[in-house]
C-alpha cells in the first residue's frame, strides 16, 4: 500500500497522524479487519498489513457511502491569511514555498502519470481509478502554484504596513467572478 500511495499520489500523510499510522492502530485494536505482519528487508524491519474478509465487507460499505467533503490544510495559506503581522518579504517567501512545495510534489505525480500513459505503471488493474486520483492531484498541485505566482506579484508591491495596501477593484471582480462558477 505505501508503494501504491507514494506513486506520486500524496493523498495521506505516510506518517506523523496519517494513513500508516491509522493502520497500525487498526490492526492491533482490529484484528478482524486487518492483520499486520513483522517483516525483516535486510537489517530493517517493516509491517506488512493485510485486509481480511470481514475488513473487505466493511470496506465495501464504507465505499458505499459518498463521504464528506474534502478538509484543506494549508499552513501557508494560514501564514498569508495573517500577513498583516509578518513583512512583505516574509509573504513572498510563503509563496515561494508554497510553490516549491507543488513542483515537488508534482515531480512524483508527473512521472506515475508518465508512466501509466506508456502502459508501465506498476498497478495496471487500478489505472482507471489512479487516473481519477492522479488527475485531481495534478489540478491541485498546478492550482497551488498558479495561486502562489498570482500572489507573489501582488505581494511583490506590498507597502511594508499591509494597512496602506491599495487593493485593486479588478483583483476582487476577477475573484467574484472566478467564485461564481457554481452559480451559473
Amino acid at each position: 500500500m505505501r508503494a501504491e500511495l507514494g506513486q506520486g499520489t500524496e493523498l495521506f500523510a505516510l506518517g506523523g497522524g496519517g494513513l500508516v499510522d491509522q493502520l497500525q492502530q487498526v490492526a492491533p485494536a482490529r484484528s478482524w479487519l486487518a492483520r499486520a505482519e513483522r517483516q525483516m528487508v535486510g537489517q530493517r524491519p517493516r509491517t506488512v498489513y493485510a485486509i481480511t474478509e470481514d475488513g473487505r465487507d466493511r470496506l465495501a460499505e464504507w465505499l458505499h457511502e459518498p463521504g464528506e467533503g474534502p478538509v484543506l490544510e494549508c499552513e501557508q495559506l494560514l501564514q498569508v491569511f495573517f500577513a498583516e503581522s509578518a513583512s512583505p518579504a516574509d509573504t513572498l517567501a510563503t509563496l515561494r514555498a508554497a510553490r516549491a512545495w507543488a513542483v515537488e510534489r508534482n515531480r512524483g505525480n508527473l512521472a506515475a502519470a508518465r508512466d501509466y500513459q506508456a502502459g508501465e505503471g506498476p498497478f495496471p488493474k487500478r489505472a482507471a481509478q489512479l487516473l481519477l486520483v492522479g488527475r485531481f492531484l495534478t489540478d491541485y498541485y498546478r492550482l497551488v502554484a498558479e495561486w502562489s505566482d498570482w500572489a507573489a506579484d501582488l505581494v511583490q508591491h506590498w507597502p511594508d504596513d499591509l494597512r496602506d495596501a491599495d487593493v485593486a477593484a479588478e483583483q476582487f471582480a476577477e475573484t467574484v467572478r472566478r467564485a461564481a462558477w457554481s452559480h451559473g
